[in-house]
């Protein structure tokens, strides 16, 4: 498997085709926070799962339900921490939780809070794709479903491409 997508319904409604020839797998599952993932991953039979890279897909909905950025951090770093001890070899990638709500600006500042938080832990493999997904404007961006949470097709793909671009700059 090349890559596995671990976290939340971003990670879980991200298209499989739209990694074109990387195999992919998604434990990622909606309305799912850190602590959710972190109980998942205790429970799972990892013998057969050996991924080249590792996207952390989470915090979104820990942000949502206003929790301080220190936490969602600690999540995220205790998550990575449990996929590297069974995946030493993998590649660990996390990726910052993206622009979100009433004009993709709710939680913007606990969102840039725990973006220095996660650079100082995980530095170049955080993947922060705001400003490819805002390059259309905050108002009626194409790249959000009508939630302003969840992405249209669009958005994943550019989404994508973002995270192949850090994949390849890493490698």
């Amino acid at each position: 498997m090349d890559i596995l997508l671990v976290g939340d319904s971003l990670a879980e409604h991200w298209p499989v085709d739209a990694w074109h020839s990387w195999k992919t797998y998604s434990l990622g599952v909606g309305g799912d926070l850190t602590q959710h993932v972190l109980w998942r991953l205790d429970r799972t039979n990892w013998c057969s799962c050996q991924p080249k890279r590792i996207l952390i897909v989470v915090g979104t909905n820990n942000l949502l339900f206003g929790e301080s950025e220190a936490d969602v951090a600690a999540g995220i770093e205790a998550i990575a921490g449990r996929l590297a001890a069974v995946h030493p070899v993998a590649e660990l990638f996390v990726l910052l939780p993206p622009p979100f709500g009433a004009d993709l600006r709710r939680g913007d500042e606990e969102r840039q809070a725990l973006k220095a938080r996660l650079i100082v832990w995980c530095g170049h493999r955080l993947i922060d794709a705001d400003t490819t997904l805002l390059a259309v404007g905050r108002l009626s961006n194409p790249n959000y479903q009508p939630d302003l949470v969840h992405f249209t097709a669009r958005g994943y793909e550019i989404l994508t491409g973002v995270v192949q671009a850090v994949f390849d700059q890493a490698s």
